[in-house]
Formats: C-alpha cells, sequence, structure tokens
C-alpha cells in the first residue's frame, strides 16, 4: 500500500487525459483508491475533480488523511452543484467556493478548458449547512428530509433513521 504523496502534484495519473478515461474508472476509482489507502491521491489530482464522478468521490473523501486531501475533500463537500456540472464549470464553481471559505488548493482547469467566469475575490457569511451526522458506519444509499415531531428537520436514509436534528 502507498502512502499519499503530497509533494507530486499527480500522482494517480500522471499523463493520463481523464476526459478520455472510461465511465467506469471515473465512476468506481474513487472505490479502489479508498480500499488501497489512496484516496488523497485521487482528492490531488485536478483532472480527476474536473472529469470524475463527484458523488463517488465525496462517499470516500472522508478517509483523505492529509492537509490537500482533506482540503479538497472540504472543497467537493461545499461545492454539490459541480456533481452535475462540466469540467470548466467545474472549475469556476471549485474556484468560488475555494475563494469563499479561503481554501488554497482548487483544481486549475486542465488543458486549454476556457472556465465560464474567474473568481478575483468572494465575501460571505460563514457557512452554517455543514454538520456531520452521526449513524449507520456504511454509507447510505438514499436519504430523505422529513419534519420530526418537534417541528424540526430530520434525515431518514436507506432503511435507518439519523437522529440527530439539522438546522
Amino acid at each position: 500500500m502507498n502512502a499519499p504523496s503530497p509533494e507530486r502534484s499527480s500522482p494517480v495519473g500522471e499523463e493520463r487525459d481523464w476526459a478520455a478515461a472510461p465511465e467506469y474508472v471515473l465512476r468506481s476509482l474513487p472505490e479502489h483508491a479508498a480500499r488501497a489507502g489512496m484516496i488523497d491521491d485521487v482528492l490531488g489530482e485536478d483532472g480527476f475533480l474536473l472529469h470524475g464522478d463527484l458523488v463517488q468521490l465525496l462517499a470516500f473523501a472522508d478517509r483523505a488523511v492529509t492537509e490537500r486531501g482533506r482540503n479538497r475533500a472540504l472543497l467537493l463537500s461545499l461545492t454539490p452543484a459541480a456533481a452535475d456540472a462540466g469540467p470548466a464549470e467545474r472549475a469556476a464553481l471549485f474556484a468560488v467556493t475555494a475563494a469563499m471559505e479561503d481554501i488554497a488548493d482548487a483544481p486549475a482547469p486542465v488543458g486549454r478548458a476556457a472556465v465560464p467566469y474567474r473568481v478575483a475575490w468572494a465575501r460571505t457569511r460563514p457557512r452554517t449547512e455543514v454538520t456531520t451526522l452521526d449513524g449507520e458506519a456504511d454509507r447510505a444509499t438514499a436519504v430523505c428530509v422529513f419534519e420530526g415531531d418537534d417541528g424540526r428537520p430530520r434525515l431518514a436514509g436507506a432503511g435507518y433513521t439519523i437522529s440527530q436534528g439539522m438546522g
């Protein structure tokens, strides 16, 4: 098992054209990397963050151990719109989140991709929507929000109820 290599900028995908990668690789690499203890390497790969399956990556991002990996995991969790965006828009979305949250390491556009906008600065209120929910150890396959008896939002998923309130 290889340890993450923060000094290399492209440990997993050296010489790799992520835009041309098979769909299976873009979808499955996060799980395989997590099992091999290499999720930090995938998180550090700009091209994968711009082309890969971010929903799958986010499912394993909490296993990051390097500072860069944890920063990238935070960036992913705070940029949910990136999952449905193309590579150029993802780069722009990540740049906005990085500016808002003072995260220094947003993925850069790869190749000659023209980003739809560039960020010079951002100022917003601190985010309050990020919380850690305790529940089952396995990842959820489906979730929904409902109102609890006390009127507070609750989260249910995959046949079990997460009883911690949100908000």
